[in-house]
């Protein structure tokens, strides 16, 4: 999950966050039935590894998509939302696998989205309005943003991202003032986040 949600920023600005989402799905969905069809640790360890790298690309692109896109003065209730029900399926699919009395199920059920997640992301999904102010579709980000109520960014075609000295910057930016304090608490509680959603179905790895 770390490789894919560092690899997701770049790989977005490159091909667009509707793309992005799309694939990471599609990955995500595919690996998973991997695991579900795997009969040696090995191949089992393959399906998470790549599991991981479609749900950490598609986490960041999906939570960038809903800020910008969230009515104003909603967006951290929904980017909320969306991150309590990425627990909330970690939660669901333990207690399938104790239902059913079979962890590979949980995975079967994490194939789904291949079917209905990607043709829905495909046809209605918009693009990001940042990516499209960069490849200079100025007229088309503007046209979403009126469609969806809410204001385009401004920026010039070919925008090129920040430097690595901005970005280091921005980076020390969440240790001033009292940011720090708030910037080491969520560091573990991410880890815990990126651990429940990589445990086992039947919460112990076998």
């Amino acid at each position: 999950m770390l490789i894919g949600a560092l690899s997701s920023g770049t790989i977005s600005d490159w091909a667009g966050r509707k793309k992005t989402i799309v694939v990471s799905i599609a990955v995500f969905s595919l690996a998973s039935a991997v695991c579900a069809v795997a009969v040696t640790l090995g191949v089992f360890s393959l399906g998470r590894f790549l599991a991981g790298l479609g749900l950490g690309g598609l986490l960041p692109s999906a939570i960038t998509l809903v800020s910008v896109y969230a009515p104003r003065g909603r967006g951290a209730l929904i980017v909320g939302s969306l991150m309590t029900a990425h627990q909330a399926g970690g939660i669901v699919a333990g207690f399938v696998a104790l239902w059913t009395g079979d962890w590979r199920v949980s995975f079967w059920i994490c194939v789904i989205p291949l079917f209905v997640g990607v043709p829905l992301a495909v046809g209605y999904l918009p693009e990001s309005l940042t990516f499209l102010q960069a490849k200079g579709r100025t007229e088309e980000a503007r046209a979403l943003a009126d469609r969806y109520g809410v204001e385009a960014p401004d920026a010039t075609p070919g925008e090129k991202r920040p430097a690595g000295t901005e970005r280091w910057g921005a980076v020390a930016a969440l240790f001033r003032g009292g940011l720090w304090v708030q910037t080491l608490f969520f560091w573990p509680a991410s880890s815990a986040d990126s651990c429940s959603s990589t445990a086992s179905p039947s919460g112990c790895p076998r």
